[in-house]
């Protein structure tokens, strides 16, 4: 039910698909190119790495929570860029996301501290932004899938690291329904109002989340969330 396998990725291209044409419009293939999903996703690599302790000037706490929900994040722009193009869509399908494993970033027997656990999560963040670029940077001359391979397959052994892959899964459609009610809500003109009470949407999905009644199925997954935008 929640192996990343070709029904579970085209389930999500067609959440995707919808969400995007929302937001842009039924052609937003056509408006958005591939160079504005890598912006996009520079950014929020950025915000993931914020999740962490790694300035050594002042005090940050580490929000492994956000760390999470920043890794969906990138992964409905990364979803998004594969979609682009029929090449790029058959790449993203036809990876075998079961061949690929964590790490443990917090093994004491590999990593001597808090900080080299810090180290290694930016860089492996960090060459998978490198992947990406390199495919972006070369795509307007030729067509080879390898740099695309790699960027996916080092985003998901970053997510393997952080959470299973039914909180992935159950996490990007969460966020996927929370993105639609922003749109609808007045996100892009800036009405939609990110905050209740002091507290960013976000924090208040993932709150919900945590208190969920554990899910036998994914549908009845998807109608928890439901509920919770009904409310």
């Amino acid at each position: 039910m929640y192996e990343l396998n070709q029904k579970t990725i085209e389930d999500m291209i067609k959440l995707q698909d919808s969400l995007n044409s929302t937001i842009v419009g039924n052609n937003w293939r056509e408006i958005l190119s591939p160079f504005n999903f890598f912006i996009a996703i520079r950014q929020e690599v950025s915000e993931y790495i914020d999740c962490f302790d790694w300035k050594w000037w002042k005090h940050m706490d580490v929000d492994l929570d956000n760390a999470k929900l920043e890794l969906v994040d990138i992964w409905h722009f990364l979803l998004s860029y594969c979609m682009l193009t029929p090449e790029n869509t058959k790449t993203l399908i036809d990876l075998d996301y079961n061949l690929v494993s964590g790490i443990d970033y917090f093994d004491e027997g590999i990593l001597k501290d808090w900080k080299d656990s810090i180290d290694l999560i930016i860089r492996d963040i960090l060459r998978f932004e490198h992947h990406l670029y390199e495919y972006t940077t070369k795509y307007i001359t030729t067509y080879d899938p390898s740099s695309l391979e790699a960027a996916l397959t080092r985003f998901f052994i970053i997510v393997k690291s952080f959470m299973t892959t039914k909180d992935f899964v159950n996490l990007y459609y969460a966020k996927n329904l929370l993105n639609l009610e922003r749109t609808k809500n007045g996100y892009k003109d800036g009405t939609y109002a990110k905050f209740v009470n002091g507290i960013e949407d976000n924090k208040l999905l993932i709150e919900y989340i945590k208190n969920l009644p554990e899910a036998t199925t994914f549908e009845e997954f998807k109608k928890y969330i439901r509920d919770y935008f009904s409310n």
